[in-house]
């Protein structure tokens, strides 16, 4: 079986194996073929995974501090020291880095958020805590991200929003259908609209990643305890009548 790679042979190579064979005697070619060695070596070097890391971290730095409508290519390859061509060779496009971007960050939550839903151990309030808890100790790592997905998305099209819209609603509906079973089973109160308190713990979660300081003086642990309690008892200490 040949198997064909799809990766490109950059034009400097072939030069080389002729030189390296006795081909090639042009002095001016070898100099060009060994000063183009200098600068790409290091590049080939570097595996494809970590390299389209390296472009997808600057891009997320840069984004989440300028924009992404005010961050060009050129900024984002100058800021990792590295040329057009080698954007162009992992991603199409600015939109398709954005589109990664939000990939990576939804369907990350999205397995955390799944490997909570899938334990058997607990029941569906404690579930709820670990969830929203796993949400808040995202931010540490994660800030930047959840600020560029939240934030961002309205500058993919609609072919690419509609797969991260599609993701983000099952992670959505996964907490909607936790809390319709706690009802059902009796954990949680019976009448709950599942679907609003849903949007609100999300909201809830969400507007974290502009404020929480988690070296700050309450932790993510804390702060989910908080945030669980006030969902499960509010905050009046007797029953209170609307109107």
């Amino acid at each position: 079986m040949v198997i064909h790679l799809e990766r490109k042979v950059p034009s400097w190579q072939p030069k080389l194996f002729m030189i390296l064979n006795g081909q090639m005697q042009d002095m001016r070619s070898l100099r060009l073929v060994f000063a183009a060695d200098r600068v790409l070596r290091p590049l080939l070097n570097e595996s494809i995974p970590a390299m389209k890391q390296k472009i997808m971290d600057a891009s997320i730095h840069l984004f989440d501090e300028n924009g992404f409508k005010s961050t060009s290519i050129k900024d984002i390859v100058d800021y990792i020291g590295v040329t057009k061509g080698t954007f162009y060779y992992y991603f199409t496009s600015k939109e398709e880095l954005l589109k990664d971007i939000h990939l990576d960050y939804i369907e990350d939550l999205i397995n955390k958020q799944e490997e909570i839903l899938v334990d058997s151990s607990i029941n569906c309030t404690n579930k709820l805590f670990e969830i929203v808890y796993m949400l808040i100790k995202n931010i540490r790592t994660n800030r930047r991200s959840a600020r560029i997905f939240i934030r961002e998305i309205r500058h993919l099209s609609e072919v690419n929003g509609e797969e991260i819209r599609d993701k983000r609603n099952r992670f959505r509906e996964n907490i909607q259908l936790l809390l319709e079973t706690g009802i059902k089973n009796g954990e949680l109160k019976a009448g709950c609209r599942a679907d609003i308190l849903t949007f609100g713990i999300l909201g809830m979660t969400n507007w974290g990643y502009y404020w929480f300081n988690p070296n700050g003086e309450v932790s993510a642990k804390k702060l989910a305890e908080i945030y669980v309690d006030l969902i499960l008892n509010g905050i009046n200490k007797s029953k209170y009548t609307i109107g």
